[in-house]
């Protein structure tokens, strides 16, 4: 559900006296607004590697979040962000970037790892077309 709806229509939800602690008893929490910033700065960390970054360093989990978060800004935010449009460009420009050597990197070993891990790695591939 969350991933289907507009992210400030899910804060609204927040709004209602009861849904935070009918959404803990459930195990769930509303996620809290994407920020630019806060995705970049994941990518800036993984980029701080270099060149010695390897397929087996990347956490599928954690950058499947990540891509999900970015195309929900992109879709939902770009046009409403106050950030100047050369800083979006340029940030936009860092996290395909990386995510292009990502993927690469995941190819390039996807025949030398197990099952799971060629189920993981196909996910980010999908996640990233």
């Amino acid at each position: 559900m969350f991933e289907q709806r507009r992210p400030t229509i899910i804060q609204d939800l927040l709004c209602i006296g009861a849904s935070s602690t009918l959404l803990r008893d459930q195990g769930l929490k509303i996620p809290q607004l994407i920020s630019l910033p806060d995705i970049v700065a994941f990518f800036d960390d993984c980029s701080q590697v270099g060149d010695d970054l390897r397929a087996d360093m990347i956490v599928v989990k954690d950058f499947i979040l990540v891509i999900k978060d970015l195309r929900c800004w992109v879709k939902h935010f770009y046009d409403k962000s106050t950030i100047p449009d050369l800083t979006k460009i340029k940030a936009l420009q860092r996290c395909t970037s990386l995510l292009i050597k990502v993927v690469c990197l995941v190819w390039d070993d996807y025949k030398n790892v197990d099952v799971e891990r060629r189920l993981e790695s196909i996910t980010l591939i999908k996640s990233c077309l």
